[in-house]
């Protein structure tokens, strides 16, 4: 008798090797995607950082007139203000929705009274990852200009 065909254990076997097959690749597609998503949101984190830096730098060192008390630096006539995880200048929001500020800490760093330093601490995480977080520690000093006419 020459009958041909596949026994019921070997079709068992064959769907038992594509299963783990089909498992083990659709696992590394999702490693794959999730990494590539966490990576996209740490990007996004860092250019949050850079423009933070960029602005509190900026801002501090050619002050005329600066104070500051909890979650509040006032810099000439602009105000940063932590309100809801975001941070805010003079009311607009500066940070995107999808950055959630945690920490928004001003420390008085100065040797002189007419010229200030500052340590400026924020902590934030992705609002959707919050396994995707960063934190951005600034110290500046205020500069003087005196322009002397001739």
């Amino acid at each position: 008798m020459n009958e041909k065909g596949l026994t019921i254990v070997e079709m068992i076997i064959g769907m038992t090797i594509s299963v783990i097959i089909l498992m083990i690749s659709t696992s590394m597609m999702v490693n794959i995607f999730y990494k590539d998503t966490k990576s996209k949101q740490s990007e996004i984190l860092s250019q949050v950082k850079n423009d933070l830096q960029s602005e509190i730098t900026v801002g501090v060192r050619w002050a005329e007139t600066l104070s500051f008390s909890d979650n509040e630096l006032v810099v000439d006539n602009s105000i940063y203000r932590l309100n809801d995880g975001v941070i805010e200048k003079n009311g607009e929001a500066i940070t995107p929705s999808s950055v959630y500020i945690e920490e928004f800490e001003i420390d008085d760093f100065s040797t002189t009274l007419q010229q200030k330093s500052l340590r400026v601490n924020i902590a934030m995480r992705h609002r959707d990852f919050s396994s995707v977080s960063d934190s951005l520690e600034v110290v500046v000093s205020q500069r003087k200009m005196e322009i002397e006419e001739q």
